[in-house]
């Protein structure tokens, strides 16, 4: 999607530095969580029949995890965006064509990840 306003040089910096932060630490956390799913199935796997419920409780938690690290990656996105665009545009009418462009249903952005 491209961007709705057109951002100083700085500005745009700064969000960029956010976003890679984000992906950064997404990314760190992603790593253990495919770790703990690794471990749990080294420790557990052999064992499988015997073992099922841990293992199947140890790769859910995993999961969880990577789920939840989505979430916690996307509202920091947004913040750091919405933080830039409020010290940018001070004057909330200069929003309502953003807004409305937001608004139409066409827009509709799915998740990739």
């Amino acid at each position: 999607m491209d961007p709705l306003l057109e951002l100083p040089e700085p500005v745009k910096a700064r969000i960029k530095a956010r976003e890679a932060e984000a992906e950064d630490q997404f990314n760190r956390v992603k790593e253990a969580c495919e770790q703990d799913m690794a471990n749990a199935r080294s420790q557990w796997g052999g064992y499988f029949d015997l073992h099922r419920e841990q293992l199947t409780d140890a790769i859910e938690e995993a999961r969880a995890c990577i789920e939840a690290a989505v979430g916690i990656s996307a509202q920091y996105v947004f913040v750091a965006h919405a933080t830039e665009y409020r010290q940018f545009l001070r004057d909330p009418s200069k929003l309502k064509p953003i807004l409305a462009i937001l608004r139409d249903p066409s827009l509709r952005i799915t998740e990739n990840r």
